[in-house]
C-alpha cells in the first residue's frame, strides 16, 4: 500500500536544506533579511567580487533590507548607519568583526533590542568593502 503524499516525510538534511532553497529563490538583495527576520544565519556561497570600489552593491546584497537603500535605516528593523555613531567612531577592522559576530538584542550596546546577524560566512574582503563603504557613508547629509 502507497503512503498518500500528505503522510510522506519531507525530505531535509540537518544543514537545513529546504530552508536554503527558500532563501535562494528570493532577490539577492531580499536574503540577508529574510534570514535575519527568520533568525537564521546560514552559509550560503556567493560569488561576487569584493574590490574597494564594490561596497554598495555589497551593502544592497547584505544591508538593505534591514537598513534601507540609503543605510538610514528601516523602522522596526535597522539602525541609521549613516548617523551611527558607532560606526563613524569605528575603524573598518572593527566593524569588519562586528558584521562577522552580529550582536544579540539583549547586549547592552544594542540600541534596538533587535537582533543583529552575524555574516560569518561572507569573505572578509567582500565584509571589508562593506565596512569601507559604510565608512564612506558615515555623516552625509
Amino acid at each position: 500500500m502507497k503512503t498518500p503524499d500528505y503522510q510522506q516525510r519531507r525530505p531535509q538534511d540537518r544543514n537545513g536544506q529546504s530552508v536554503r532553497r527558500v532563501v535562494r529563490r528570493l532577490p539577492v538583495s531580499l536574503r540577508a533579511g529574510a534570514m535575519a527576520l527568520c533568525g537564521i544565519a546560514l552559509a550560503m556561497p556567493v560569488t561576487v567580487r569584493a574590490d574597494a570600489g564594490e561596497g554598495s552593491p555589497l551593502f544592497d546584497q547584505y544591508c538593505m533590507a534591514c537598513h534601507g537603500p540609503d543605510a538610514r535605516g528601516v523602522d522596526g528593523l535597522g539602525v541609521d548607519l549613516v548617523r551611527s555613531t558607532f560606526v563613524s567612531g569605528s575603524s573598518s577592522a572593527v566593524l569588519v568583526e562586528f558584521l562577522k559576530e552580529g550582536r544579540l538584542p539583549d547586549d547592552p550596546a544594542s540600541v534596538t533590542g533587535r537582533p543583529m546577524p552575524g555574516f560569518s560566512w561572507v569573505t572578509d574582503g567582500e565584509l571589508q568593502a562593506i565596512a569601507e563603504y559604510l565608512k564612506s557613508q558615515a555623516g552625509r547629509d
